[in-house]
């Protein structure tokens, strides 16, 4: 488990459990963490490194590649993420934004990234390779 420090006032906690722990342990701890005003997520299958802390590497790999190309100051790249991405994402997260953004399942949005591909805007991000999965369900507006 991995109690997110990632803000001021963490909500989110990572479940990660062995293949062999039991689905009744697993909801357990679930509800432990609800009941403790927590946000439980269970990962479904061990990965290196929490899911947070690997998005949050993503999104700063890019943030320090366009930042060392000139394309951006340190400065706007920080007030895009806290007046932009960083609370659009805080309501909805990445999925449903582009869910309720007219996005669809993720075969319509690899669409619409193919597209940015074709015009070399993701090369250096490794987004192209992912374009195949068509794995992500839609999520349902209601969630």
């Amino acid at each position: 488990m991995e109690l997110s420090k990632h803000s001021p006032a963490p909500s989110e906690v990572e479940i990660v459990p062995h293949p062999a722990t039991g689905d009744e342990y697993v909801t357990a701890a679930h509800n432990f963490y609800r009941s403790g005003d927590k946000d439980p997520v269970v990962v479904r299958r061990e990965t290196p490194g929490f899911i947070a802390n690997r998005l949050q590497a993503a999104v700063c790999a890019e943030a320090y590649s366009l930042i060392s190309r000139g394309i951006v100051s340190p400065e706007d790249m920080d007030k895009t993420i806290t007046s932009g991405l960083g609370l659009r994402w805080a309501l909805l997260g990445p999925i449903m934004t582009n869910t309720l953004g007219g996005g669809g399942d993720f075969g319509h949005l690899s669409i619409i990234w193919g597209r940015l591909c074709n015009h070399g805007w993701m090369t250096c991000t490794g987004i192209g390779s992912i374009l195949t999965l068509n794995k992500i369900p839609m999520l349902s507006r209601t969630q």
